[in-house]
């Protein structure tokens, strides 16, 4: 649904506007977006769903955390994995990239925006995954214990790895 809602938009942004013969202008995105336009209800039904997501998706990750005990469903060497690829080798990689990025002029270095969007970089690579992995889960009806179990574990290692990895880009990217 997020990728469809994108695309969406993306595609009543690009429509070119229609002249009418009344010599009216008419557009999608007027439509939508006015006020006046008459397809306003339903634009803004859209963004009363797209405030709800968030909401509902952490009361599906905590019912998760809640139906799938620490013990229970536990394979250690699945975590160990998770947590290795996910929480350390990947923002080691992305503290890898941004210097690459820097070091080849793609990436503007020294102020303090530029700062800023690299440690924003390292923290989109250093955080758990989506609750989006609980939902589908959810929705599939296969191996919801297990993922919450997974993404527990994620989420707890990831009090660690995330301040650590935050700390080290803060020493680097200054």
């Amino acid at each position: 649904p997020p990728v469809w809602g994108i695309l969406a938009g993306l595609v009543a942004a690009s429509l070119p506007e229609f002249h009418m013969a009344s010599g009216k202008v008419f557009s999608i995105r007027q439509a939508l977006c006015e006020t006046q336009g008459f397809l306003h209800p339903v634009y803004t039904t859209c963004v009363s769903l797209g405030n709800a997501v968030v909401p509902c998706a952490m009361i599906v990750l905590g019912g998760s955390f809640a139906s799938s005990p620490v013990t229970k469903h536990f394979d250690r060497k699945s975590v160990f994995a998770a947590i290795s690829i996910k929480l350390i080798i990947l923002p080691v990689l992305a503290i890898a990239y941004i210097k690459l990025l820097v070091s080849c002029g793609l990436m503007p270095h020294g102020t303090m925006g530029d700062t800023l969007m690299a440690l924003v970089m390292l923290i989109e690579a250093a955080v758990p995954p989506a609750t989006s992995l609980i939902v589908i889960s959810s929705l599939q009806k296969k191996n919801v214990e297990e993922m919450g179990a997974l993404l527990l574990w994620l989420y707890l290692a990831s009090l660690v790895t995330l301040t650590l990895f935050i700390v080290i880009g803060m020493k680097i990217f200054q």
